[in-house]
């Protein structure tokens, strides 16, 4: 029966957590809130006893997922400066240079023809290509102008 009870916990609690993280930012602490309320009003636990067992199982849980899904991830630097190339949305950080109505008419060209904004601001001739280049290195866009 302990054990049942246990598994009930844990459920519960991972339940609430689940459904919190969905929900995101406050979401999650109003659903620990209910987890907790569940388990004091309908477990019977007194207000302050931490179900110690099932956070070490949750703890253990994250631990596990650190160590075999996460630690040794590394960045494809090639794969992340192509993403940015293709995306529609670096044609913004070219409004000071070419401007705004010719940014937009960039990104619907990019969009209606499934082209990059890159190669139609080069094929086009409004920057240079090192120009082009300093103005989306992703670098240069996060700092302050």
């Amino acid at each position: 029966m302990a054990t049942f009870l246990l598994l009930l916990q844990l459920a519960i609690v991972l339940a609430m957590i689940y459904i919190g993280a969905k929900v995101g930012g406050i979401g999650l602490g109003i659903y620990g809130m209910v987890g907790v309320f569940v388990l004091v009003f309908i477990f019977g636990l007194p207000p302050g006893v931490v179900p110690i067992d099932v956070m070490l199982i949750i703890v253990c849980a994250i631990k596990t997922l650190t160590e075999e899904c996460v630690l040794g991830i590394t960045v494809n630097k090639e794969r992340c400066m192509e993403m940015v190339k293709n995306s529609i949305g670096i044609v913004t950080a070219l409004n000071p240079y070419i401007g705004y109505k010719t940014s937009t008419k960039i990104a619907k060209e990019a969009l209606e023809t499934n082209r990059s904004v890159y190669d139609i601001v080069l094929e086009k001739g409004l920057m240079t290509q090192e120009k082009l280049d300093e103005a989306l290195n992703p670098v240069n866009m996060l700092a302050s102008h």
